[in-house]
Order: C-alpha cells, then structure tokens, then sequence
C-alpha cells in the first residue's frame, strides 16, 4: 500500500492555475485590483492632503478621516470578493481539504475533507483542523475504473466508484454555500455516494504520483 500526503503549497498552486483558466474568475479578479486601487488612491489622497495642510490641524485631520473612511469599503469588499471567487472558481477542488491518496493492488481510495468558503483550511491554511469522524473517503476498484486522465495536475476518474460520507451529513451543500443568495455552488454536484466521474487535484508531497496513476490502471 502506498499513501501520498496532501502538499498545501502545490494545492494553493493548482488552484490558482485552475481559477484563471475561467473567465468570470479573471472577471471578478479584475474587479477586485481595481476595487483595491481606489481603496489606495482614496487613502494616499486623504493622507497626502493631510500632510500639506498638517495632520494634527484641523483641515489635515479632516482628509485623513476621509482619505480612510472612503478607502474602507471598497478595500473590504475587494478582499471579500477575493475569497469568494476564489473558492466559487475553485470548485470542487477548494471544497476538497487534507486530501490524501491511498492505493493498494486493487483500490484506490482518496481520503478529503469537505470544507465552505469561510474555512481556513479552503484557503490552504497550515492551521486548519481536521477531525477523522469528518472525513469522506472515494474508493474505486481497479476493475470498475474505465478510464484515468490526467491534465494539468488534475486527475479524472470514471467508473463506478463511491464515497463514504462522515456520519451525520445531511444536506452537503450546507458546507460549501458561500451565503444564502448564491444558489450556484452545489457540492452534491460532485460529491455523491456513487460517482461516474470523480477528480482531485494531484497536490502531493511526492513526486511520482502521475505515474504511478497511469501505471496502477494497467
């Protein structure tokens, strides 16, 4: 049995190349730097007209107060839209945390916890905390497997392959819903008792993984 542990860098990586192969992701990013642009000029305005008329008088006080009071909103929505794109484009994967691989002769099981968009550990966190009753496992055997594929470090499964979920999940798409007026995230897209088509980001600390994949199959 062999067992690849999950490598938070190369996840964060992939991510990233994933999120900017899709359009409305390059879209919202770009909103985003320019939402973070004016939160800079509105705050180097009001610090800069602060410092020309004095900051401890009256008038410089003023822009500053200003300069930072404009510069709040769109700084925070930026950075907010920042997390949420990130893990919207970023499904399934972003959803997919601590993933592990498993494999044996005959199965391959790849061990994840599933995680919403507030989490730590969706963002790749080193302190996100896993618990092992938390835990779904996919599991394929060699002879239901019908294809592997693997493409820009991603790698596609189908066959007829299944997960265990934790016990007690009710509704999944509980986990991952980014807030109450975004009905366009659904995890049981994806995570289902049984898959046809299951995939997982090859982030790894080992190296030989793809390899290895395509030679398990046979």
């Amino acid at each position: 049995m062999m067992t690849f542990s999950a490598d938070l860098s190369e996840r964060k990586r992939i991510l990233k190349e994933y999120c900017k192969s899709q359009k409305k992701w390059r879209v919202k990013y770009t909103i985003r730097v320019l939402l973070l642009s004016i939160a800079t000029l509105f705050f180097v305005a009001g610090l800069t007209s602060a410092i020309y008329f004095g900051i401890f008088t009256g008038g410089g006080a003023f822009f500053l107060v200003a300069g930072i009071f404009l510069s709040i909103i769109p700084f925070f929505v930026g950075i907010s839209l920042k997390n949420t794109s990130n893990y919207k484009y970023g499904m399934p994967y972003s959803s997919y945390a601590n993933g592990t691989l498993v494999i044996n002769d005959e199965e391959l099981q790849y061990i994840f916890w599933c995680v919403g968009p507030h989490e730590p550990a969706a963002y790749s966190s080193s302190n996100a905390v896993y618990h092992d009753d938390s835990k779904f496992i996919y599991s394929i055997t060699k002879d239901n497997l019908e294809s592997i594929d693997i493409k820009n470090d991603i790698c596609y499964l189908k066959g007829n392959g299944k997960i265990v979920f934790p016990r007690g999940i009710g509704d999944i798409n509980a986990i991952s819903k980014i807030d109450m007026f975004d009905k366009s995230v659904k995890l049981d897209k994806f995570v289902k008792r049984k898959n046809k088509e299951f995939s997982f980001l090859l982030a790894f600390e080992e190296n030989n993984v793809e390899e290895l994949l395509k030679n398990w199959r046979g």
